[in-house]
Formats: C-alpha cells, sequence, structure tokens
C-alpha cells in the first residue's frame, strides 16, 4: 500500500535497496503518487571496505561486523537525505556454489532494517524475491546481470529519468534501481 503523505508535494520517493556484504546499492525512484509519472531516480554503490575513520575500531571487532555497521550507516544516512515513503530490499538468495553467503546476506539484510526502523520505525519495509526484480524491469527470472542491464536501458521511463543514459551505473545500481522499480509497479498495480 502506498502511504501518500497529508499535506505538501504529491512527489514521492521509493528506495530500493540490492545487498551485499562488501558493496551495497542503494537506489530511488521518485514519482507523483497521483499519476506515477516518474520524475528522477538515483543510484549509487556503497563499499563497505572504503569507508574511512573506522580502522580503529578494527582492534576490537572483526572485519564481517564493522561492514555490517558501515552498510546500517549508509543506509541510515541515505533514508535520511532521500526521506522516502518505502523501502523496498532485495531478500536474500542460497547460492548452491556459495550456500554460506546467504547467512551473510541475512546479516546485512538485518541491518538494513534496523537503519530503517532508526529512522523511522512506521516506514513500510518489503522484501522482493530477486527473480520477481528480474521480472519486473521485463527479463526472464534466471536472467544474468547483462541481460538486467539490457532490461534497464529498454525501459525509456527510467532510462530518461536518468537523462537518457545508464553507462555511469555498476551492476549494484542497477539491480538497486530494479528493486525500486518492482515496488513503483506494485504501487500501480501492475505487478
Amino acid at each position: 500500500m502506498l502511504h501518500i503523505p497529508e499535506i505538501g508535494d504529491s512527489l514521492v520517493t521509493v528506495m530500493g535497496i540490492d545487498p551485499g556484504t562488501t558493496t551495497m546499492g542503494i537506489a530511488g525512484i521518485t514519482f507523483d503518487c497521483n499519476t506515477f509519472e516518474v520524475y528522477s531516480c538515483f543510484a549509487n554503490t556503497y563499499n563497505s571496505e572504503k569507508l574511512p575513520g573506522f580502522s580503529y575500531l578494527s582492534d576490537f571487532h572483526s572485519d564481517r561486523l564493522l561492514k555490517l555497521y558501515r552498510h546500517k550507516q549508509n543506509v541510515f544516512e541515505a533514508l535520511c537525505r532521500v526521506k522516502p515513503v518505502s523501502l523496498v530490499i532485495e531478500s536474500p538468495f542460497i547460492n548452491i556454489r556459495m550456500p554460506a553467503a546467504f547467512g551473510a546476506l541475512t546479516e546485512v539484510v538485518l541491518c538494513i532494517r534496523q537503519a530503517a526502523i532508526e529512522y523511522d520505525y512506521w516506514l513500510p519495509i518489503y522484501t522482493v524475491e530477486p527473480s520477481n526484480v528480474k521480472k519486473a524491469i521485463g527479463v526472464s527470472g534466471g536472467a544474468d546481470k547483462n541481460n538486467v542491464r539490457l532490461g534497464l536501458q529498454k525501459n525509456v521511463e527510467l532510462l530518461n529519468a536518468f537523462g537518457g543514459s545508464i553507462d555511469h551505473l555498476d551492476e549494484h545500481s542497477v539491480d538497486a534501481v530494479c528493486v525500486a522499480y518492482s515496488q513503483f509497479l506494485k504501487y500501480q498495480g501492475k505487478f
């Protein structure tokens, strides 16, 4: 359900996150909640190993814990900047070749949820399966990263919101845009 602000602008933003243990894509789609016209999009990739100012903590905590803390901090700061009406996270999946990664991704999702709750206890938080993210952008549920990028490039509405090109986006940012787009379609009843 779309929570429309009572007072003010009809422009709202849905934020999508592609979680990862080291890199995390965070994207947003800003649209008119009355007409569903897309006004703008943004996407960034955050690297939890490249956040300065925490080297002293490595003496006391594991690298994994520090990465989780950095992710949580990045998400919280993004939420404060963007002020989304909802947050949607790509759910963790079990990769047969790396089954232990599922546990680490689950920890990342928990940190994202903690950041969201600290930001706004009432912020709607959704998860979406990776195969449904791919279907939302118009590719098969088993598509690879290149096909997901091609699907996004074919989406004129989003491409225009990015100024006509997504060449500057890496795979994590592309995935985060697609995650946000899946929720945008749900708001319209199209997905």
